[in-house]
């Protein structure tokens, strides 16, 4: 049997069963000596489960519910501060939907894989006996993952997952108190280029899962908003650049040029042109900043005004082309412009902003 020292479990908790202590006895016989558990806040009835484990784990008590992220990244700088030796975290949840033998397969698959990856706990949301609202949910979520993120992802919403101390910091960093913040660690993998690894485990859901503390509305709220939020961003920034762009041509044009009675075509065409380079600088640096989340490597404004530079010929070739064969023209430009704005949204994505 492998003894997993360089292993920690962390445990967040909310007003638990007894089945947490019979999980917590079984990681220990399979040598997880290594255990964190936070009690985020739960009521004075179920103390007496988190006093049974006092002397067989590290616990961290919460005096209030701070929520799932917040117990996790407690968890995280526990291990920081205190068992700065070990190798690889696990993350598990308390309510038995994850067995002591897939913990196994996680570390197994650590241990011979890449120390910059994410390993995820990945069920078969196929099987018959899986609740809808689960399948459903998960299905949704990982649809539109791999949509805005360009990474399909089986299991969204898995509590398990595993990754070695040198991911630590950006775990701790990453943003969330709640259940959105197991999301935003996936956007901000995906967008890091940080590998995904499933590992197939035991797909459980006891008594149509009644034990989980996930609320169906806050909480899916709270993670479809993290979930196309960058997208969301990616519009409003588009929509503020596209009233500064028409704001500075016509302060350019109108009042600084006085060009409103002439229609001089040169006033015309230079208003454009600083109108357009000013946006286009607002837009790029807010996308940077605020939307892919990219350090400012070398080459991303070159890149951005190329792509700049391409989505304005293709969109005056595609409403051409499409005028050609019998459409409308402004209709044609919508058109293509709607599906050109997509497109300017994943090269941003995956070639722009791609961190260096």
């Amino acid at each position: 049997m492998v003894v997993n020292k360089d292993v920690v479990v962390v445990i967040p908790s909310l007003n638990p069963d007894e089945k947490l202590i019979y999980y917590v006895d079984t990681l220990i016989k399979l040598n997880f000596k290594r255990i964190i558990v936070i009690d985020d806040g739960s009521a004075p009835s179920f103390q007496h489960i988190f006093d049974a484990l006092d002397e067989r784990v590290m616990l961290v008590r919460h005096e209030r519910n701070l929520g799932k992220g917040a117990a996790l990244k407690t968890g995280f700088k526990q291990i920081e501060k205190y068992l700065r030796d070990a190798k690889y975290i696990i993350t598990a949840d308390s309510d038995g939907q994850h067995t002591s033998s897939d913990l196994e397969k996680v570390v197994l698959k650590m241990r011979g894989g890449a120390d910059n990856a994410l390993y995820l706990g990945t069920r078969n949301f196929h099987l018959p006996d899986i609740p809808f609202k689960s399948r459903a949910g998960n299905r949704i979520t990982s649809a539109i993952f791999f949509v805005l993120y360009g990474r399909y992802l089986p299991d969204t919403q898995t509590g398990l997952r595993g990754f070695s101390k040198r991911l630590l910091p950006f775990m701790i960093e990453t943003q969330g108190e709640r259940y959105e913040y197991e999301m935003n660690v996936l956007i901000r993998c995906a967008q890091k280029r940080i590998p995904f690894v499933g590992v197939p485990i035991d797909t459980i859901y006891e008594n149509n899962n009644k034990g989980s503390h996930f609320n169906p509305v806050t909480d899916s709220f709270r993670i479809y908003r993290i979930l196309i939020g960058n997208f969301l961003l990616f519009a409003r920034n588009s929509l503020m650049c596209m009233f500064l762009d028409q704001g500075l041509f016509f302060f350019l044009d109108i009042i600084l040029f006085t060009n409103g009675d002439t229609k001089a075509a040169g006033y015309i065409f230079a208003s454009t042109a600083i109108a357009r380079v000013i946006s286009g600088i607002v837009n790029y640096s807010l996308n940077q900043k605020y939307v892919f989340d990219s350090n400012r490597n070398k080459g991303s404004f070159f890149r951005y005004t190329l792509l700049c530079g391409g989505i304005m010929l293709a969109s005056a070739f595609g409403t051409w082309g499409l005028s050609t064969l019998g459409m409308h023209s402004n209709v044609a430009k919508a058109f293509v412009d709607l599906l050109l704005y997509f497109a300017s949204y994943k090269f941003q994505q995956i070639w722009v902003f791609e961190d260096n």
